[in-house]
């Protein structure tokens, strides 16, 4: 028996082995590895605020608001070492986005008849869509890797875990991510990809993907006995813990801080226990276009 099947058992054994591994899953990144820390800001850029995004490892930016010259404010912050992630939004197609006329009424989804519109007036686009992703493969690369970026921040993805979508169509919204990610990983193997909230429905299988989660507001009061988020922010720790030990992937910590006296002395708790838990953590005070802090300061 044993020389009957030695030969073809093996090629049988990696043909199995070939298929049952993570499509295209996040390749190591070392300079991310190496990132002490980061920052995320989506507005403009002179030479002061040039200066103040290179005293960081990683800086998540909007390309579009840094104007025409933009791919030149990137080349010098990648000169000054900066690994640059750039912004662009997957599921929500907003009023103000130059591509928006690119995206027909159909591929919109609908809620109970209506084109949903999760914030603002924003509306929702189908990830199950295959033109819709086609697209968002084209759009990472002509509004952000052609800018010279290394990586990607992907928002809106949250939408998924949006309560008011119905549960059937949260599941088609998963297929069509898993799809997405697929494609994005096969088109453009070597980029990163940071995903934003992506941290309830869509951790299973950001997870396989991406190099960053982003956990946006984060906060250390949640983790506090008695506040009503206590058993929401644990489990979300317990999970994205569960999903690092099968996955190579960082967690980001992000918080945008009303003004205000305890504000200083939270942000500082957070970025502890952020720490604590293996995270990078940035915060700033009043919202991602107006401001940002110096590097190392909370």
């Amino acid at each position: 028996m044993k020389s009957l099947f030695k030969r073809p058992f093996l090629p049988i054994f990696l043909t199995v082995l070939l298929c049952s591994l993570p499509a295209a899953a996040a390749p190591k990144n070392d300079r991310l590895d190496r990132a002490r820390n980061y920052v995320l800001y989506y507005g403009g850029a002179g030479d002061d605020e040039l200066r103040e995004l290179a005293k960081y490892d990683v800086v998540i930016i909007d390309p579009q608001a840094l104007g025409s010259d933009a791919k030149a404010k990137i080349a010098r912050l990648k000169r000054n070492g900066c690994f640059v992630i750039g912004y662009l939004s997957y599921m929500e197609v907003a009023d103000w986005h130059r591509y928006k006329d690119r995206v027909p009424q159909e591929w919109i989804l609908k809620v109970d008849g209506k084109p949903w519109v999760p914030w603002g007036s924003n509306r929702a686009a189908d990830l199950n869509n295959p033109e819709w992703r086609k697209l968002l493969v084209r759009l990472t690369k002509s509004e952000v890797i052609d800018y010279g970026c290394d990586g990607v921040f992907m928002d809106t993805l949250a939408d998924i875990e949006h309560p008011k979508l119905p549960r059937a169509m949260r599941e088609k919204q998963l297929a069509g991510l898993e799809s997405l990610m697929k494609e994005l990983r096969t088109a453009y193997p070597g980029f990163a990809f940071v995903s934003n909230w992506t941290i309830q429905a869509t951790l299973p299988v950001m997870a396989k993907y991406a190099d960053i989660i982003c956990w946006e507001n984060f906060q250390a009061k949640y983790f506090d006995k008695g506040d009503e988020a206590n058993a929401f922010a644990n489990r979300i720790r317990k999970e994205l813990d569960a999903q690092r030990k099968k996955h190579r992937f960082k967690v980001y910590a992000l918080w945008a801080a009303p003004a205000g006296g305890e504000t200083y002395r939270e942000r500082q708790r957070s970025a502890k226990l952020a720490e604590s838990f293996g995270y990078l953590f940035y915060s700033c005070v009043g919202d991602y276009h107006t401001g940002f802090t110096a590097a190392g300061k909370h």
